[in-house]
C-alpha cells in the first residue's frame, strides 16, 4: 500500500562479530535494483558491527532500524559508521531534546535524575520499562484484594498514566495500552541519539 518493494532479506546471528558475507551479497543487488534503503532489525551491537563492515566496504546505504538500536552498544560498538541510521524509539533516550510541553517529560527527566543518583549511569530503556511495568502493577494490585480475575481487571482500566515508554490506557481488548504517539523518529548524529526533526 506505501509503494514499498523488498528486494531481499538475510540474516544474522545476534553474536556475530562480522557481517561483511551477508552485506556483499546485499551491496551487489543494491547496485543492480537501485535499492534506496536498508531495514535492520536487531539489537545495538549488530547495528554497530554492521554500521562498521558497511564503513568498511564503502556502502552509504540508509539504514532505518528498530527500537533495539536505542542503546549504548550501538554508539560504542558503531562509533562513526553509526551516524546518519534512523530508528523509532521511546523518548527516554532523547529526554533533554523533548518540548516543555510534552506529558512525559518531566516524568521522564525525574525517573532519569533519580536512576543516575542511585547507579551513577543514564538508564536505559529497560530500565523506562520496567518502572513503567511496576508502576501499573502496583496501582491495580491496590483495588485487586489479591484476586487474579480482580487484577487483570484494574490494568485493564488504567487509564491515562504517565510513564516513560508513554502514555498508558488499556482495555479489555487493548493489552498493549500505547497508541504510536508513544514513539519517536531518533537519528544518531555525531555519535549520539538526537530526536529526528522533520
Amino acid at each position: 500500500k506505501s509503494g514499498i518493494q523488498v528486494f531481499k532479506a538475510d540474516v544474522f546471528d545476534n553474536r556475530d562479530v562480522d557481517m561483511t558475507p551477508q552485506l556483499i551479497k546485499i551491496q551487489k543487488d543494491v547496485k543492480e535494483k537501485n535499492i534506496q534503503a536498508m531495514v535492520l532489525y536487531g539489537p545495538g551491537f549488530v547495528a554497530g558491527v554492521i554500521a562498521k563492515n558497511m564503513k568498511q566496504l564503502g556502502m552509504t546505504l540508509p539504514v532505518v532500524g528498530n527500537h533495539a538500536m536505542a542503546m549504548q552498544p550501538t554508539l560504542g560498538v558503531g562509533g562513526e559508521a553509526v551516524n546518519g541510521f534512523v530508528f523509532p524509539s521511546g523518548k527516554i533516550i532523547v529526554k533533554d531534546e523533548l518540548d516543555d510541553k510534552d506529558p512525559q517529560k518531566k516524568v521522564i527527566i525525574d525517573f532519569a535524575n533519580r536512576f543516575k543518583a542511585k547507579y551513577n549511569r543514564e538508564p536505559t530503556t529497560f530500565a523506562g520499562h520496567a518502572y513503567d511495568a511496576i508502576h501499573i502493577l502496583s496501582n491495580a494490585l491496590r483495588t485487586s484484594g489479591g484476586d487474579r480475575g480482580k487484577l487483570r481487571d484494574g490494568i485493564e482500566k488504567t487509564r491515562n498514566f504517565i510513564g516513560i515508554d508513554g502514555i498508558f490506557t488499556f482495555s479489555p481488548k487493548d493489552h498493549d495500552g500505547l497508541t504510536k504517539e508513544a514513539l519517536i523518529w531518533v537519528l544518531i548524529k555525531n555519535v549520539q541519539f538526537t530526536l529526528l526533526k522533520e
